[in-house]
């Protein structure tokens, strides 16, 4: 649940809705000193942490909605570089694996464990930095839980890190507008086609029934097999349906009881049809609970 949780968030952390871009956009003009009607000539740059605070979100956010923005040709922006993270450890790599070893904590260990993967041994001598984005992938995190990571771990001076942010150059391409020149609907238009993928991949994970029906069902196909027959769920549920339940293995052992009889005789006395008999007899026979004697074709318990 946690793993789906993120991967929504990213989603709509990197795709923001329509009120997140309208604000930046209102914002972003104001922050380049352009009234309704006024139009730019030349590109400025644009200092995302002041951004930021003055549209109350994230800087991720707001970069994200930045490059929305300039896909729809709202704007135009030039990024020097991504964003990233730079670290450096104040301990040894003995001294690192120790600490791992030591911690109660799964989450920190795995975390510490992974920065130290990503970022030795460069980051032993000097600051490392890697691209954010590869990092965040790499770690499974948030942005946000990357952070509260970092600052627990210097706070106990295992490390110290920094973020590196250069600022984008923007200019607005048309004269600004009171509104956001973008329909809704084209504003989110990648943001659900990228939320619809994501829980298609999330119903494909989950479902328990066939999966090649389901990725068929997806891409269009019509006139689909409902199983397989070679996936994990059907061979899952083929495997279940194997076993015979309980009311079913109570009839065939009290038919049996302590004599030595026939499968014809298990059928009349159980008074269950031919195949749940004979299913029933096998799994009880690879539980070594019966004993079939191949000469006289009887079976009885062991």
């Amino acid at each position: 649940d946690s793993d789906i949780k993120i991967a929504r968030k990213r989603v709509k952390d990197s795709y923001p809705d329509y009120d997140t871009l309208r604000t930046v956009y209102q914002i972003t003009c104001d922050m380049l000193h352009l009234a309704v009607g006024s139009e730019q000539e030349e590109s400025e740059s644009i200092d995302l942490k002041n951004l930021a605070s003055r549209c109350g979100f994230h800087i991720n956010v707001v970069r994200s909605s930045l490059r929305v923005l300039n896909r729809l040709g709202v704007f135009d922006m030039v990024e020097l570089s991504d964003p990233r993270v730079g670290i450096q450890f104040t301990i040894g790599r003995e001294a690192l694996q120790e600490i791992i070893i030591g911690y109660q904590n799964e989450a920190k260990a795995t975390f510490t464990d992974n920065l130290v993967r990503l970022f030795l041994p460069e980051a032993l001598n000097d600051v490392h930095f890697i691209d954010s984005d590869v990092v965040l992938s790499k770690m499974g995190l948030t942005y946000n839980s990357l952070i509260k990571g970092l600052e627990v771990l210097q706070s106990e001076g295992i490390l110290t890190y920094k973020m590196h942010v250069d600022d984008p150059f923007i200019r607005l391409i048309e004269p600004r507008m009171s509104k956001l020149p973008v329909l809704k609907a084209d504003a989110e238009q990648f943001r659900n086609i990228q939320l619809d993928k994501l829980e298609k991949v999330i119903g494909y994970a989950q479902t328990k029934s066939c999966r090649s029906y389901y990725i068929r069902k997806y891409f269009g196909e019509e006139h689909i097999p409902r199983k397989c027959g070679l996936c994990d769920r059907c061979v899952n549920e083929a495997s279940s349906s194997n076993i015979p339940n309980r009311k079913n293995i109570k009839s065939v052992v009290d038919s049996i009881a302590t004599n030595a009889v026939t499968l014809e005789y298990i059928i009349e006395k159980s008074e269950l049809s031919d195949e749940l008999v004979k299913m029933t007899l096998k799994w009880l026979s690879s539980q070594q609970k019966i004993i079939y004697n191949r000469t006289k074709k009887t079976f009885r318990l062991k």
